[in-house]
């Protein structure tokens, strides 16, 4: 009884892994793409200088990407160590 609510709780992990496993690969790539392909001078200028401003401005460019709350978390880390 014990064993096979184990084996549920794998089967549902490994399965939880397997379908946001993409999203995740995918917001890895666009923060690898935005660490390589923007200038620091210019995340500093649009995001950096007034803290409620670079949160509009973030908000606005994020609102047309398909990156799921996966994908966002690694996006958001690099923009912010930029």
């Amino acid at each position: 009884m014990i064993a096979g609510f184990l084996l549920d709780v794998l089967r549902h992990t490994a399965l939880a892994f397997a379908i946001t496993a993409p999203f995740l690969l995918l917001g890895l790539l666009a923060a690898g793409l935005v660490r390589v392909l923007v200038p620091d001078d210019v995340l500093l200028r649009w995001l950096g200088r007034r803290p409620r401003r670079g949160v509009v401005i973030a908000a606005l460019l994020g609102v047309p990407l398909p990156i799921c709350s996966c994908g966002i978390v690694p996006l958001s880390m690099a923009l912010r160590r930029k």
